[in-house]
């Protein structure tokens, strides 16, 4: 009887000793970052998504067509160029049509003049400002098509229409501001001028010092 009372006691001491343990042992916790832990990491995360893309350059791609409108010593100008090629300093623009009207190319002997041409242009760009997003071109080229300028009058008793005309070459100047807002959108604004070197007087006009006048226009415009 005294043999299973001391293995009972031993037994329950033991079992007592474990549950105090249990209990008095600190639970593990599970470690989170401080504060000053998290605000490291949400920085670096956010300099991670915000860091820039290598800076963007406005020149190394074609532009595929430029609209202008304007105005000068002929009255109203529109231009149109297609597929001027860009590099850092030169560019192309292997096609430019342009024509306009309405006035007398600064001429009072003449009662209207016109003009409409096509041509090719080359040029050397200079870019301002981060990646170049400011343009300034200096280009010149040659075209042909017809520049004429016409007088109206009543003439022994007949409306007479003289004129002064070529045909060409043209000798094309540009001078132009472009800002890119992307790389396929631009906003320009410049001048052009046209000077001719040979010209067509119709003499049946008593008049003998008739010649075109080189065309001078400013203007406003898209490129794509």
């Amino acid at each position: 009887m005294g043999k299973v009372f001391s293995i009972t006691f031993v037994l329950t001491t033991a079992l007592t000793t474990c549950a105090a343990a249990q209990e008095t042992a600190p639970a593990e916790e599970t470690q989170e970052p401080s504060a000053s832990q998290d605000s490291t990491l949400d920085a670096g995360l956010g300099a991670t998504a915000a860091a820039p893309a290598t800076a963007e350059t406005y020149w190394g791609y074609t532009e595929w067509i430029s609209v202008r409108t304007g105005g000068g010593n002929y009255g109203g100008a529109l231009g149109i160029d297609a597929f001027t090629l860009r590099w850092r300093w030169f560019y192309w623009t292997i096609l430019h049509i342009g024509g306009g009207g309405g006035a007398p190319g600064g001429n009072d002997s003449f009662d209207v003049g016109y003009y409409g041409k096509a041509g090719t242009r080359i040029g050397v760009p200079i870019h301002l400002g981060p990646g170049g997003r400011h343009e300034i071109r200096l280009g010149m080229g040659v075209s042909g098509g017809i520049i004429q300028l016409e007088v109206y009058r009543y003439w022994w008793g007949e409306t007479k229409n003289w004129y002064c005309t070529s045909h060409g070459p043209f000798l094309d100047a540009e001078l132009i501001y472009q800002f890119h807002i992307k790389r396929h959108f631009a906003i320009l604004v410049g001048y052009e001028g046209t000077f001719a070197f040979n010209y067509v007087e119709d003499n049946g006009y008593p008049s003998d010092n008739w010649e075109v006048q080189n065309i001078h226009s400013g203007f406003i415009g898209v490129a794509f």
